[in-house]
């Protein structure tokens, strides 16, 4: 089912079953390689707080696929038809016993990329643009903007980690 709010196009049950819960066992399986990025987001500097912190896990980025589990994105991609990828990223950010708001970002400085968020748990945990909106994380759900859209995530209260896939890419 789509959605659209305020610039957000909201599909929820975006994959098939089956495909959603192979790519969700396998990237949340004990084998699944996580790296600890010491803040948020690449562009904004950490902070001293003891929660500016998440894993993740880089599957593309400058024209490479840098994963050997890039091969998992394929319904994915196979569903958004992008024209070119820039960086497909997912982040794994840990149970805190508090929400904590972070600076609003924008992924690129250019009008013709798309960001989409692909969620692979439900959680308290929403992403929230500069405007006011929120994206519920919804597990299976995807939500695609234009990547100049300044929002950020937020970390959760009710479950041990909130897991999605963080796509920029042209349309076409």
């Amino acid at each position: 089912m789509a959605t659209t709010v305020n610039k957000l196009n909201i599909l929820d049950d975006f994959l098939p079953r089956n495909e959603f819960e192979n790519i969700k066992q396998i990237m949340l399986s004990n084998n699944f390689p996580w790296f600890l990025n010491d803040g948020k987001t690449d562009h904004l500097n950490p902070t001293e707080s003891l929660v500016d912190y998440q894993f993740n896990h880089l599957f593309y980025e400058n024209g490479l696929a840098n994963s050997d589990y890039y091969y998992l994105l394929s319904p994915i991609l196979r569903a958004i038809h992008p024209l070119a990828l820039v960086r497909i990223k997912a982040n794994l950010n840990p149970y805190i016993n508090s929400i904590e708001h972070y600076p609003h970002h924008t992924d690129y400085d250019n009008e013709k990329i798309t960001t989409g968020i692909f969620y692979l748990t439900t959680t308290d945990a929403p992403t929230e643009f500069q405007d006011g909106t929120k994206c519920q994380c919804v597990e299976n759900r995807f939500v695609s903007f234009n990547a100049l859209q300044a929002h950020r995530g937020t970390l959760l209260t009710n479950k041990k980690f909130r897991c999605l896939i963080n796509f920029n890419y042209i349309k076409e």
